[in-house]
């Protein structure tokens, strides 16, 4: 009888044991993460149909060459309009494309600053109007 006890002893024991290194292993801590989010939504241009870009251009006698001082924007479709609130942004590039400029507005007018005009190839035009962004390219 004295083995069998022993051997519940053990038995037990061993139970035991297991249950306090199972019980201290849940409570390490357990696992941490980053917060994570997406979301994805299609972008709509209120300009469809493109716009055209007219150069302010005025002769530079310091700099010896024209220069653009400014740009406005029409659209090409007289169904649409550019916002007065709309922001626009137009990045002029050289013929390598490089980038000459790149400057910001409100409405269809921006300042260019003094871009010597024999420069200037192409121009990249985003327009802002709030909930929805248009992007055209010309040359």
């Amino acid at each position: 009888m004295a083995l069998k006890k022993k051997k519940l002893i053990a038995v037990v024991a061993g139970i035991a044991a297991f249950a306090a290194v199972s019980a201290s292993a849940a409570t390490l801590g357990g696992v941490r993460t980053d917060n994570l989010g997406a979301n994805s939504n299609s972008v709509t241009g209120p300009i469809q149909n493109g716009v055209a870009v007219t150069w302010d251009v005025a002769y530079d006698a310091l700099a010896g060459e024209y220069v653009v001082n400014g740009a406005t924007l029409e659209t090409l479709d007289p169904l649409e309009t550019i916002g007065a609130g709309a922001e626009i942004l137009l990045a002029i590039t050289a013929a390598d494309g490089t980038l000459l400029t790149e400057v910001t507005g409100t409405g269809t007018s921006v300042v260019v600053p003094g871009v010597p005009a024999i420069d200037v190839y192409g121009v990249s035009v985003v327009i802002n109007g709030g909930s929805t962004t248009a992007a055209v390219a010309t040359q």
